[in-house]
């Protein structure tokens, strides 16, 4: 699966960003373990599939603000839509987003909660091509039920260049079996990188019941 990340200012959408969502083999479907910019989809998007949800969003209105959509591939190699959200995505992607395109999306977003809205001028480009560095959310999903008796190594994580756990559980919280844990945000210059700093945040990162 696919997620094209949309913002928009005075009724002008421009594409932030294309990401690809990878979920962890032996696990259901929905566990979107690593959503990373490094996709091969991207030329395809653009060509086929960009021009049209920039018409949708203009045609229903959308004027301000942030717009996302969820496209899966088929065999027959079509891109068909599936989830749609004008709010942040859950993955929490535009954090580590603001490393790769320079655009604060919390801040645009702020901007117009308090009437202070964002010129088309100061939207970036829309995105054209890879950006030179790449962005991941690597999200640990529960693997059982169970209470969360401990969690050690955000300092360790957080102490990583260009890394950041996004900690929303506590110790004490009661958790299903694929729940999200926590997701952990990461900029990377490189695909090799990007495996360099997920193997470190496994070796430092556990939650426990």
């Amino acid at each position: 699966e696919y997620t094209a990340f949309y913002v928009l200012a005075n009724g002008e959408a421009r594409l932030l960003n294309f990401w690809a969502m990878l979920s962890q083999p032996g696990t259901p479907h929905n566990c979107y373990t690593i959503n990373t910019t490094t996709t091969d989809k991207l030329n395809f998007y653009l060509n086929e599939v960009h021009p049209n949800v920039v018409k949708l969003l203009k045609n229903i209105g959308a004027r301000d603000g942030v717009a996302w959509f969820e496209f899966m591939t088929d065999v027959d190699g079509k891109m068909y839509a599936l989830e749609m959200g004008q709010r942040l995505s859950g993955d929490m992607m535009y954090i580590p987003l603001k490393d790769v395109t320079k655009f604060n999306t919390i801040g645009h977003l702020i901007n117009y909660a308090v009437n202070q809205y964002t010129s088309t001028d100061s939207l970036p480009e829309s995105q054209s091509c890879y950006w030179k560095k790449g962005a991941c959310s690597y999200i640990l999903w529960t693997a059982k039920d169970g209470v969360i008796n401990d969690i050690v190594g955000i300092d360790k994580v957080n102490n990583i260049p260009g890394v950041q756990v996004q900690q929303s559980k506590e110790v004490g919280d009661k958790l299903t079996a694929y729940h999200y844990g926590t997701i952990v945000s990461i900029s990377y210059d490189s695909v090799n990188e990007l495996c360099e700093k997920i193997e470190m945040v496994n070796e430092c990162y556990h939650m426990y019941d």
